[in-house]
């Protein structure tokens, strides 16, 4: 519209603008994207191998089995805390969200490993 009416006046319009070249700043974009994505990725891999607590494979049956018997976590928690199972290979003291993520992930193994019948 601007043009039509610049040209039935007679003047002419020009672009300043440069039109970037074909293709340069989109692959230097999706190259550094895939570059972030996989930093990040092995970032949060480190970050989880210090921080994971991993609970005893001892305190893990224990905790299983009363889980079968119909225990809540907290009171698998408070049983193993007061056995002094409480804390990780490292030394460090567990919370109950620590015993009942170690219980989901490992669910399947233990499974396999204590059948029904071995937990009454």
């Amino acid at each position: 519209m601007i043009e039509r009416i610049a040209e039935r006046s007679g003047a002419k319009v020009v672009y300043v603008l440069e039109a970037p070249e074909a293709g340069a700043d989109s692959l230097t974009d999706e190259i550094l994207a895939i570059l972030t994505h996989y930093t990040a990725r092995a970032s949060g891999r480190k970050a989880k191998a210090v921080c994971e607590k991993l609970l005893p494979e001892d305190a893990l049956r224990l905790a299983f089995k009363w889980q079968k018997q119909g225990l809540s976590i907290r009171d698998i928690y408070a049983r193993l805390d007061s056995m002094g199972k409480a804390i990780d290979m490292k030394g460090r003291r567990l919370s109950y969200k620590s015993v009942w993520r170690r219980l989901n992930e490992n669910r399947a193994i233990l499974e396999k490993a204590l059948p029904q019948a071995s937990l009454s």
